[in-house]
């Protein structure tokens, strides 16, 4: 059993105990209470006692001094009938079997409540949960630290909690971070089947599942977004696939449908809006013959189809450099600000094909974007011809750019090229 399990039982076990000495401690307690009707009856005697000692002292009948004296020897007499008018208690026998009753149904109760309602493995998932908030060099989790908690966390789902689809939804993302496509795939599949109307579930399985197999949408990752639109027609990852997916097949009209849908739910000004009306244009340039759709991508397990096109095989073209902040800027930035480093394309869709994300006190910050960081399948940073590489820092924690962001951009540039030195050197309006 691991240490923080220890401490849970020992503290529960203790606060039990305690509970069942609140609750038996007047069950067993010897002293008898008087109850409430002979209180009452024993003070109704005393006010007519007493009212017939002020009428005797009104008549004359009686001074001052005797009257004093009886008044304190009716008062005495009630308190000592109330200290000894009680109740009949129940016979020793049968309180203790009473108590025992309590004392065994209280803590089973409480058990049964707490494995009913609770999350008995709630202690297991939170290092992994901590570990996963963290934020690693390049946006990468170390797999020799995440590896042994997502085996863990798998064993203790196969065998302990099968039925828990949030536990499996952690899984798969925890095998999306080790680009282990696969096994995150299976394990959105038992997601999807424990939590069927979860539509950010549903995108997320789409995804896995079209890099597991080789980047590609078709099939059982489009009919995945279908499902997720269908429950939220306003969820812009599902409409960014769909678009992607249509556009990758040539079918523009249709992508537009879908980049026309996403420019009117995402915020405006944002990266989504910005991406959906360039990509809109592109389409609607392809259409009208004034630009020529560039080749569906090839699986990434594919070899290179020509030899003229190199850069599109090609998955070791890197954009490596380093972020710094211009000094002006300094007093805005807060150590918990997140920092985006992300690069797209120069012309056309401005959706990020790389990105990574680091925490604003790390900076300068060196960085490497390569294929491994993209978002979107079949949009690779190798594939393009120009792209323009963005650091921001905002204090939302979101990529989609807000007011008040700090940003900082470099001109086209080809990927692979020389290393490269970014300064975020303004501010968002």
């Amino acid at each position: 059993m691991a240490q923080p399990e220890i401490w849970f039982w020992i503290a529960a076990t203790v606060l039990t105990l305690f509970a069942l000495w609140v609750v038996l401690r007047p069950l067993l307690s010897k002293r008898e209470i008087a109850t409430p009707d002979q209180i009452e009856s024993n003070a109704a005697i005393y006010r007519g006692q007493l009212d017939e000692l002020e009428r005797d002292l009104a008549a004359g009948t009686l001074d001052a001094e005797h009257y004093a004296e009886s008044r304190r020897e009716l008062e005495r007499r009630l308190l000592e009938e109330a200290s000894s008018s009680t109740s009949p208690r129940p016979p020793a026998v049968r309180r203790w079997r009473f108590a025992l009753l309590v004392a065994a149904l209280l803590p089973l109760t409480a058990l049964g409540l707490y494995y009913q309602l609770g999350r008995p493995d709630a202690i297991s998932y939170a290092p992994l949960d901590n570990l996963m908030a963290q934020e690693k060099p390049e946006g990468h989790a170390k797999d020799a630290d995440l590896d042994p908690l997502v085996a863990r966390l798998a064993a203790r789902l196969r065998d302990k909690t099968p039925e828990d689809g949030e536990g499996w939804a952690l899984l798969a993302r925890s095998y999306v971070e080790l680009k282990r496509h696969a096994e995150a795939a299976a394990a959105f599949a038992k997601a999807a089947a424990l939590l069927p109307s979860d539509p950010v579930l549903l995108v997320d399985y789409a995804d896995a599942l079209a890099m597991a197999q080789g980047r590609r949408m078709e099939g059982k990752p489009a009919q995945l977004v279908e499902q997720a639109l269908a429950l939220d027609p306003r969820n812009e990852k599902a409409l960014m696939l769909a678009a992607t997916h249509e556009f990758d097949r040539h079918r523009y009209p249709e992508a537009i449908k879908y980049w026309e849908r996403l420019s009117h739910v995402a915020p405006p000004g944002s990266e989504s809006a910005k991406e959906a009306l360039a990509s809109i244009e592109e389409s609607k340039a392809i259409l009208s013959g004034k630009a020529v759709a560039a080749a569906p991508a090839a699986p990434i397990e594919a070899p290179a189809q020509s030899v003229a096109a190199p850069r599109a095989a090609s998955t070791a073209i890197e954009i490596r450099g380093e972020v710094s902040l211009a000094p002006a800027l300094a007093r805005r930035v807060k150590p918990t600000d997140t920092l985006f480093i992300f690069a797209r394309a120069a012309t056309g869709p401005r959706m990020p094909v790389a990105i990574i994300t680091a925490k604003a006190n790390a900076l300068p910050y060196r960085f490497t974007l390569s294929d491994s960081m993209n978002l979107m399948p079949g949009r690779n940073l190798s594939e393009m011809e120009s792209v323009v590489v963005v650091a921001r820092i905002t204090s939302s924690g979101q990529a989609t750019v807000q007011s008040g962001d700090l940003e900082g951009a470099t001109p086209p540039l080809r990927p692979g090229g020389q290393p490269v030195k970014l300064v975020i050197d303004r501010v968002t309006p």
